[in-house]
């Protein structure tokens, strides 16, 4: 469901996170994580991956959601 991958900001080389779940990918960016690019999955075209700006914040959230632990307030 993610994968650790490297990403090109210029000049400089920054680690990323691959999401490729959408439910997830939405829950990030609704909790204010950096998205840094989507693409069509080099796997299954007809599908998109979420590339995120990787921190140790973001990794506890992901856990948290592959734990089924992880809230989102609404508004």
């Amino acid at each position: 469901m993610t994968e650790e991958t490297t990403y090109s900001t210029g000049d400089m080389m920054k680690k990323g996170q691959i999401v490729k779940s959408p439910t997830l990918a939405n829950i990030l960016l609704t909790k204010g994580f950096r998205l840094v690019q989507i693409r069509p999955d080099n796997k299954n075209t007809h599908r998109l991956v979420f590339w995120f700006e990787n921190s140790i914040a973001l990794q506890d959230e992901i856990k948290k959601y592959m734990d089924n632990q992880l809230t989102v307030e609404r508004k």
